[in-house]
């Protein structure tokens, strides 16, 4: 068993699991999306908000009063495939481990992890968005330029990314991004 932190913000869990509830009743995965991300704004941007590394035993972490651009999305996700906070907890071991196994090992470290490893509930859109202005890459995550590790003791992994040039981004591409979309940033 795993140890946990649980911050629900201004939330008491009773309030959390009506939130989920009014969510659920929202039968558009767009709109419950929208829903569910208003809850943010105004939540501060904190880095390392998790606990775990290669020394450390992970722990799982909720924290809603800070997060970054993963912990917001990995929390968004899991909500919007809940009901209840017992069930939000459940779906974001889904959704933050590979076969939701609590473990820094485990952990989605890079946004094609999602891809990778939660393929029932996440659809990788980008051809279908950029259609012929869509590329794709062979890329090594977790190597740095100078052949060190971005993230100390997770083995570097050849993977193929789909991704769409920043001037290849314009009004025809912007039309088919819908409301509760994740998007992903690529950097060579």
């Amino acid at each position: 068993m795993h140890n946990m932190q649980i911050n629900l913000g201004s939330l008491s869990e009773s309030e959390f699991d009506l939130v989920l509830q009014k969510s659920g009743a929202i039968p558009d995965i767009s709109a419950r999306i929208e829903f569910l991300s208003r809850r943010f704004l105004g939540t501060s941007y904190r880095e390392s908000t998790l606990i775990g590394d290669i020394v450390i035993p992970e722990e799982l972490v909720v924290n809603l009063e800070g997060v970054d651009c993963f912990t917001f999305i990995d929390y968004i996700e899991a909500m919007r495939l809940s009901g209840s906070f017992s069930g939000f907890m459940d779906n974001l071991k889904r959704v933050r481990y590979k076969s939701g196994s609590v473990s820094f090992e485990n952990r989605n470290h890079f946004f094609s992890d999602w891809k990778e490893f939660n393929s029932g509930f996440v659809h990788d859109i980008t051809e279908e968005v950029g259609g012929l202005k869509a590329n794709k890459i062979l890329k090594t995550l977790n190597r740095k330029e100078d052949g060190s590790y971005l993230i100390p003791g997770t083995a570097p992994v050849e993977r193929e990314i789909s991704y769409i040039p920043s001037p290849a981004i314009d009004g025809p591409v912007l039309e088919k991004i819908r409301t509760g979309d994740y998007i992903g940033i690529y950097s060579r």
